[in-house]
């Protein structure tokens, strides 16, 4: 019986997805999720593997979505944000001597999400789009032709880290003015803050209920928000062309504050008449990087193409 591995690193929490054939050509899915620690330990996360399958065959594959920047040629994560204690860390050597499988492929946890709306959301129809994952921040994938853009050391596709206010708000990665400062959870935080709201709002999603609630401020910090993404998207689309925009991650649950302000905002800067008209769409999709950890295994020729897949949660 052939088995693979689905891991999706986030900043809250790990989740492992454990695939095994029950009978030829069809897959069943389990999913084990715990909480990640700042101080993560990689021999902890090999060992909540290890007892998640150990009733298993050794995975023939697994495949592990994380957030930071990844050296493909190396083979080394550089940097983790969510994870500082994994720094200059060869990843796929430590996993492998840890008994975890006889092979391991290391992708960004948003180009995972990204190749997960490939396999079964708006990429089905869609040969050339944009994916952004916003939340805390912005992550985001490329794909023209139906392939993943990844540059020439895989970094590529790095939007949420555009230029969009010269001098303006401080980002996380230590420089000023990307549109991650103003087009996430922490950029909606920062615009509240700056406009006077309460001193004591941590989250976005704090800033969402005094909004609904009927807070102004709350509701202004909204709109900006939507402004800046709109010019971040239709700088995009001026470049690239895309059939179609994908927005997903825990912000765009609260898309009836800023959709309307976004779409205003992208139409104004889209240079083409072509690239006005240009959807975006909300992801309907759920577990993303399970679907991207299939789209690989399909490419791997691990998979059938038309497998059946049964999710046993």
């Amino acid at each position: 019986m052939k088995t693979f591995l689905i891991i999706d690193v986030g900043g809250t929490s790990i989740k492992i997805h454990l695939l095994y054939e029950e009978k030829k050509g069809q897959l069943k899915v389990k999913r084990e999720i715990f909480p990640t620690k700042k101080a993560e330990n990689v021999n902890r996360l090999i060992e909540h593997i290890r007892n998640f399958f150990h009733k298993y065959p050794l995975p023939d594959t697994v495949i592990l979505g994380i957030p930071g920047e990844y050296d493909h040629k190396k083979d080394t994560l550089l940097t983790s944000p969510n994870i500082p204690a994994w720094k200059n860390l060869e990843l796929k050597d430590t996993l492998i001597k840890g008994g975890l499988g006889r092979k391991i492929i290391v992708e960004n946890d948003v180009n995972l999400q990204t190749l997960g709306e490939l396999e079964k959301g708006y990429g089905k129809k869609w040969m050339n789009f944009i994916f952004l994952a916003i939340g805390t921040g912005i992550g985001s994938g490329i794909v023209i032709d139906g392939k993943l853009v990844r540059g020439s050391g895989g970094g590529a596709g790095e939007i949420g880290h555009i230029l969009i206010h010269p001098e303006g708000e401080m980002c996380g990665c230590g420089r000023r003015g990307c549109l991650e400062a103003y087009a996430s959870g922490s950029g909606i935080v920062k615009s509240y803050k700056r406009l006077g709201g309460k001193k004591d709002v941590k989250t976005s999603e704090e800033v969402y209920t005094l909004a609904v609630e009927g807070d102004e401020t709350a509701v202004k910090a909204f709109e900006i928000m939507g402004r800046y993404l709109g010019w971040g998207i239709a700088s995009v689309v001026n470049i690239l062309e895309p059939e179609g925009i994908v927005l997903s991650g825990g912000v765009t649950e609260s898309r009836d504050l800023f959709e309307k302000k976004m779409v205003e905002a992208f139409k104004e800067r889209t240079f083409t008449h072509q690239g006005r008209n240009t959807p975006i769409k909300f992801s309907l999709l759920k577990s993303h990087a399970l679907w991207g950890g299939i789209n690989i295994l399909k490419k791997e020729g691990k998979i059938p193409s038309l497998v059946s897949i049964t999710l046993s949660w």
